[in-house]
């Protein structure tokens, strides 16, 4: 609704649907505190990188995550093969509060780049 889009859940209002059609849908435009009409891109979107952990370099997935959006959550699921995925990336450094609704957080894959797995990541929106 704070969108102008139906509150019924249907038609562009849906989860699942991108009004502005870029492709990115609703529910995640909303747990990342983004305006539904607005441009998914690189400045709002996960941000891939990588951490150096004692000596260990792992894959890593930074992401503002809103801090008004309790209806919906966000996971950071991992795979090594791009068919199974898990949540079992793991937090990693502090969340920061961004001061415009959101706070900053970064996940890690949960085996080093330099292991022989392929390791990949990806943000999953779900509704409560």
């Amino acid at each position: 609704m704070q969108n102008g889009l139906p509150s019924n859940g249907i038609g562009l209002g849906a989860f699942g649907a991108s009004p502005n059609q870029d492709g990115v849908p609703n529910l995640l435009k909303y747990v990342l505190g983004m305006k539904s009409d607005e441009r998914f891109d690189a400045t709002h979107g996960p941000q891939a990188g990588t951490r150096n952990i004692g000596g260990d370099v792992y894959l890593t997935l930074r992401f503002a995550q809103s801090l008004t959006a309790p209806a919906a959550q966000l996971f950071v699921e991992e795979s090594t093969n791009l068919g199974d995925w898990t949540p079992t990336a793991i937090e990693c450094g502090p969340s920061y509060d961004n001061g415009d609704g959101t706070k900053t957080r970064t996940f890690r894959h949960t085996q080093p780049m330099g292991s022989g797995l392929s390791g990949d990541l990806r943000l999953k929106a779900s509704s409560n």
